[in-house]
């Protein structure tokens, strides 16, 4: 079970509803400590690390638009 109380089946009919087709990472504590706002969220966090390191995309809820925008940017800057 997640951290946030979500089970398998309500993980799975998400992924199923929203067609995200990309690996998820489970937190099995460390969420709440790093949060914001610092509770929980139905939510997940999405976050892009740029070719540099740096942090390209960060949301608190899934806006595959965005996202999509924040990768095709990331993938046309020229690698350091």
């Amino acid at each position: 079970m997640a951290t946030g109380g979500d089970t398998d089946a309500q993980l799975e009919a998400f992924l199923d509803q929203t067609g995200i087709g990309f690996p998820l990472v489970r937190d099995e504590g460390t969420y709440s400590q790093y949060s914001w706002p610092p509770s929980i969220s139905p939510y997940p966090r999405q976050a892009l690390v740029g070719r540099d390191g740096t942090l390209a995309y960060a949301a608190s809820e899934h806006q595959l638009q965005a996202l999509e925008n924040a990768l095709v940017a990331a993938l046309a800057e020229p690698a350091p």
